[in-house]
């Protein structure tokens, strides 16, 4: 389980200070020198690109929490922190509808948006990993662990039958929390032993080796997401 796979952080400071970091500075990052694969850790915390946003002011001092705690391990080479949404993001015509929203601003859509953006960044290539951890993680009791842990776990997914994408089960079904029209885009049925009993994944942290496997989920997870039948 992704739950005993802590992420780490660089000994150096990845991105400005905090009274420096501005909502331009959306993918703030520095890679290590590439001698071989690296593992980039990608999240996002903000309800508007108002940095004096009340809620603001909390979930970036959350979001600088999980820096803080990537700082205790080095295995991570590269950070790409968003104190807010990019212009990419924000500028796309597709997400129009998510935007409008301001639940998990936008329902959560800028999971994929952001993961597929920083892909199409040359400093990622196939063969590196991408770690996703929600920016609130540290306050809900989750902790990226230790030293001696990821270098188990990276060992693992860079060896050449690593898996391509660690994820945590919720201890709910997906039939739980999978409405009709999923179901029938799939072609599947809820009570489908395969997929209907299936534990929902727990999407708040996952590790994913980068490849043409999961840059296809990764862009057909978007492609969901744009679905609005």
């Amino acid at each position: 389980a992704l739950s005993s796979f802590p992420a780490g952080g660089s000994v150096m400071p990845l991105i400005a200070p905090a009274e420096r970091r501005t909502l331009d500075d959306t993918s703030a990052q520095r890679s290590l020198s590439k001698t071989g694969p690296v593992l980039h850790l990608v999240s996002h915390r903000s309800v508007s690109n108002n940095p004096m946003d009340k809620l603001n002011i909390r979930f970036f001092k959350e979001l600088r929490a999980l820096e803080a705690q990537a700082d205790r391990v080095p295995q991570i080479g590269a950070r790409h922190m968003f104190y807010g949404l990019p212009p990419e993001i924000l500028n796309e015509p597709k997400w129009a509808e998510h935007l409008k929203s301001h639940h998990g601003r936008g329902f959560w859509f800028w999971k994929a948006a952001l993961i597929n953006l920083v892909l199409k960044n040359d400093s990622i290539a196939d063969g590196d990993a991408v770690l996703w951890a929600d920016g609130d993680i540290g306050q809900k009791g989750v902790v990226l662990g230790k030293q001696s842990d990821w270098e188990k776990a990276m060992k693992v997914t860079w060896s050449e039958k690593g898996l391509d994408f660690l994820i945590q089960p919720q201890g709910e079904c997906m039939y739980w929390r999978t409405k009709g029209d999923v179901w029938a885009k799939f072609n599947v049925t809820w009570d489908d032993p395969q997929y209907g009993y299936q534990n929902v994944p727990k999407a708040n942290m996952f590790l994913m080796k980068v490849n043409s496997k999961t840059r296809r989920l990764m862009r057909y997870w978007e492609d969901l997401l744009t679905d609005y039948q």
